[in-house]
């Protein structure tokens, strides 16, 4: 109960969950309010910082959840995805097709089949 009406029930959500399927957008009110919240602190990263700490933020990176930091909030925010994600995404095994079609293209090319990659990428023992 709380307040003055007898009535009134109040009720606590132990856990909470906003998704936006504009993350950018959601992202830039987090970190303006983050801002807002530390008018005295100089370096908005920490003022971000100190609101993540109560309000994690979350990012789906294609095959994991991991927790976005208060630098990589304020990258999304200001330019629409941070460093490591955007590192993430290039190495995701989707970017590759290598199905049959694409070896035996890969078999067929002789100047493909003359090129000796390995021995740059790995120095003979």
């Amino acid at each position: 109960m709380g307040g003055d009406n007898p009535n009134e029930e109040e009720i606590l959500k132990p856990v909470c969950y906003v998704f936006d399927f504009a993350p950018t957008r959601a992202l830039r009110q987090l970190s303006g309010y983050g801002i807002r919240l530390s008018p005295n602190q100089s370096d908005p990263e920490n003022a971000v910082k100190d609101l993540a700490s109560f309000l994690p933020v979350l990012a789906y990176d294609g095959a994991n959840m991991t927790q976005i930091d208060a630098g990589g909030i304020l990258d999304i925010a200001m330019a629409g995805t941070s460093a490591t994600l955007l590192a993430r995404k290039w190495e995701s095994a989707m970017l590759v097709n290598v199905d049959n079609d694409t070896l035996g293209r890969v078999l067929d090319n002789p100047e493909a089949m003359a090129l000796d990659v390995l021995n740059d990428i790995i120095p003979a023992v």
